[in-house]
């Protein structure tokens, strides 16, 4: 296995737009800013690009200026910018199959339906890039079908396990705040 030290861009996907703010399908752009805060970075928005990156020379974080299904070219743009290879890079997104406070870790794995996955996959033509997914079913959302629930606002308490897993992905990421 790979080893997360080869890492040099976390990516978070997300849907742009004020309504998608704080939704579970969000999760992945949203730990991309707790990440920033927890290091004390500034993600910005470089002229004419459809991301906005916090450029470090150990760990860039970036989050897409896009909708989910549309992630891939942006982001095959963002690797071009910063001149790394599909390797180099973890993706974070939400994943509904898993429990809420759940992540798995993957290297070279299919999307698994994921449409903002499927994207980056065509368009950065590998499987061969990082992925965490962020278990967003909470109970409240149990038997749901996940287009039933992922575009709506995190609750307080799936709020305090996500939040946990944002802070277990410092350690994974060997962080310093």
């Amino acid at each position: 296995m790979k080893k997360l030290k080869d890492i040099k861009l976390v990516v978070g996907l997300g849907n742009k737009g004020n309504q998608y703010i704080d939704t579970y399908h969000n999760a992945g752009q949203t730990a991309v800013l707790f990440l920033a805060k927890f290091t004390g970075q500034k993600l910005k928005k470089p002229l004419l690009k459809k991301f906005f990156l916090a450029k470090n020379s150990e760990l860039s974080l970036a989050y897409l200026d896009c909708y989910m299904n549309e992630s891939g070219e942006p982001l095959k743009k963002l690797l071009k910018y910063l001149n790394l290879q599909p390797k180099e890079l973890l993706v974070l997104h939400d994943d509904s199959d898993l429990p809420v406070g759940e992540f798995r870790l993957d290297f070279g794995s299919s999307s698994a339906g994921h449409h903002g996955v499927d994207s980056s996959i065509k368009y950065l033509g590998t499987e061969n890039f990082w992925r965490l997914r962020i278990g967003v079913r909470g109970s409240i959302n149990l038997g749901r079908k996940a287009g039933d629930f992922v575009l709506q606002k995190v609750n307080s308490s799936d709020q305090k396990d996500l939040e946990k897993t944002y802070t277990a992905l410092t350690d994974l990421l060997g962080l310093v705040g």
